[in-house]
């Protein structure tokens, strides 16, 4: 039986830079060795080597290339001092502006909630919008009543009088155009503890002005401007005594 021969080449490269002492490490090479049955590992030996500058220097300049001026400030350091650093006092967020813009659509839309429910609520209700606006209507009616004073119109003025105090009663106490007598006004109003005084006053205010108003020469100024004064301060009274809201 012819013995295997193995052979072959391992090249390493090193790149030094003279002068300089420096290690070349061992090789190891491992093989089956039939003989013994089993892995044979050689291993070579470590050579140090001191390699000196020789005579020729050899340049080493990149032709196209500029020289290295600062070879150590290549890689800086991080930032530990920050005196040249300012913080910036004034943010956008902290302004009065930021803020008004930001609370006041809130407001608006919390405001606009309100007014849209209780919208709602009123012309969802009749009787509860009616005594709502009764104050505003006496007042308007009172209005037309004077520029009827004024004017002289006799029957017109005291027509829009009684319709200015009925009217209110109506609005206020939830009692039908159909259904309204004086007399139930009276007695409603009594069951909300208004005073008798008053009760009085516009039983009186009444029924005086029913009776001027169809009564002759009763179109003197004199007395329409009475007549308007007692009615226009029995619904200021009425509008002071009255519950500010009743159960509807």
């Amino acid at each position: 039986m012819v013995p295997l021969t193995i052979c072959g080449v391992i090249l390493d490269r090193f790149w030094v830079i003279s002068p300089i002492k420096a290690s070349i490490p061992l090789i190891e090479f491992s093989y089956f060795d039939p003989s013994k049955k089993k892995y044979v590992t050689l291993k070579s030996q470590t050579f140090n080597i001191d390699i000196k500058p020789g005579d020729k220097q050899v340049s080493t300049d990149i032709g196209g290339k500029e020289d290295i001026k600062e070879l150590g400030n290549d890689i800086r350091f991080i930032k530990t001092s920050f005196n040249d650093i300012h913080k910036k006092e004034n943010y956008v967020i902290n302004s009065t502006g930021f803020l008004m813009a930001t609370i006041f659509p809130v407001i608006l839309g919390i405001g606009l909630i309100g007014w849209k429910r209780r919208y709602d609520k009123l012309h969802g209700n009749v009787v509860l919008l009616r005594y709502q606006k009764a104050q505003k209507v006496a007042k308007n009616r009172l209005k037309a009543a004077k520029k009827l004073m004024d004017t002289q119109n006799h029957k017109e003025f005291y027509t829009e009088l009684s319709s200015a105090l009925f009217g209110y009663l109506e609005d206020k106490l939830h009692i039908s155009k159909s259904e309204f007598t004086i007399e139930r006004a009276s007695d409603d109003l009594s069951n909300l503890q208004i005073s008798d005084d008053l009760i009085s006053n516009l039983k009186t205010s009444a029924q005086k002005c029913e009776f001027v108003r169809f009564a002759p020469g009763a179109e003197k100024s004199a007395a329409m401007q009475d007549m308007y004064s007692e009615i226009a301060e029995v619904i200021i009274s009425l509008e002071k005594e009255i519950p500010g809201r009743r159960n509807v």
